[in-house]
């Protein structure tokens, strides 16, 4: 049986919301993991290896606590996943 894992129930709604978005977009969209388990990749379905700019890359961060301020750690490895995003797409939320 899969386990659901901490960080996952914190994506649904960002993934909830994109969708909803791209759905008032005319072109067509698939959503596949990144690299890590922070990250996402958003392509057009006429997708184009040699173009990037139909791609967008989506790293989700969280937190748990209540009140602001809110503070996060990248890591060297997401740091790492973060570029290798940029490279990838024309651009990274």
């Amino acid at each position: 049986m899969a386990r659901i894992y901490k960080y996952e129930p914190s994506h649904g709604p960002v993934l909830h919301r994109l969708i909803a978005a791209l759905e008032q977009l005319s072109d067509e969209y698939t959503i596949q993991r990144g690299m890590g388990k922070y990250s996402y990749l958003v392509k057009s379905a006429q997708y184009d290896s040699s173009r990037v700019d139909k791609s967008i890359g989506l790293f989700i961060k969280y937190s748990n606590k209540k009140l602001s301020p809110w503070r996060y750690t990248i890591y060297k490895a997401e740091q790492e996943e973060l570029e290798i995003l940029q490279e990838l797409c024309s651009t990274v939320f």
